[in-house]
């Protein structure tokens, strides 16, 4: 009886600590959609949120898929999917290196037709959490639409062995566009 005490804590603390985690990433999605509520049917591009020097984890595309799901359930916001901004930059036979600055994610962001676009960047601040400064940005005319800070619980630890061995993907801090005539 002991055992199945200790397999239902276990259990327990696995399904709570999930819970938290997600539940940062829907609190930074509340947040960053108070800036852009008044804005029904605004089409927004989610791109991924790198570390400060650049590389992009699991954590980095956990917190985009998790951030582009949570604003999709909002019905004043069309988020365009990751897989079809990856199809239209194909179709179009760009290149992209690299994450995106200001001036060239606004310019991303009007070719793919976004009204605005999501960005930021993560850090870790201990084993277990992360800080992640994001903010919405308006394509038309560069203004910051909402913005937020927040610490969020990691639950990609398993991957931290990758990031230390820098394997992990490096990218420049800028997209570079070719269009191919």
């Amino acid at each position: 009886m002991n055992t199945i005490k200790k397999y239902s804590f276990f259990i327990a603390v696995v399904f709570f600590t999930n819970f938290l985690n997600a539940s940062d990433i829907k609190n930074l999605a509340e947040e960053l959609s108070q800036g852009i509520n008044d804005k029904t049917g605004i089409k927004l591009a989610v791109f991924s949120f790198p570390y400060y020097d650049g590389s992009v984890s699991i954590g980095s595309i956990k917190i985009q898929e998790e951030l582009t799901s949570y604003l999709a359930k909002n019905k004043n916001i069309d988020v365009l999917e990751r897989t079809l901004i990856s199809k239209l930059l194909e179709e179009k036979k760009m290149q992209m290196s690299g994450l995106i600055d200001d001036t060239k994610g606004l310019e991303f962001g009007k070719l793919l037709g976004a009204d605005a676009i999501v960005t930021g960047i993560i850090e870790d601040i201990s084993d277990n959490k992360c800080r992640v400064n994001s903010r919405v940005i308006e394509v038309r005319t560069g203004k910051v639409l909402s913005s937020s800070i927040m610490e969020i619980e990691r639950s990609w630890e398993e991957y931290k062995a990758k990031v230390e061995d820098k394997n992990i993907k490096k990218e420049t801090p800028r997209i570079i566009f070719e269009i191919s005539p």
